[in-house]
């Protein structure tokens, strides 16, 4: 698409983004990050869910949190 088809993306930031891979590793990043969001909302809003459940979430969001490389940007 980017090679062929260069009139459909006319935004050059955008063009540079979708040529960038490290903003496609950034987005997995992320993606990975809500992912452990939505499941720890879900722990949390069963009714049985514990304290341990909870905690043992916050210590996986934390931890794939600090596993972000942060650019200078």
């Amino acid at each position: 698409l980017l090679e062929n088809r260069t009139e459909i993306i006319s935004n050059s930031n955008m063009f540079g983004l979708l040529q960038n891979e490290e903003f496609f590793s950034k987005c997995h990043q992320i993606a990975s990050i809500l992912k452990l969001v939505k499941e720890l909302t879900n722990i949390i809003e069963v009714c049985n869910a514990n304290l341990a459940e909870c905690f043992i979430s916050l210590i996986r969001l934390a931890t794939n949190i600090n596993r972000i490389e942060l650019g200078n940007q």
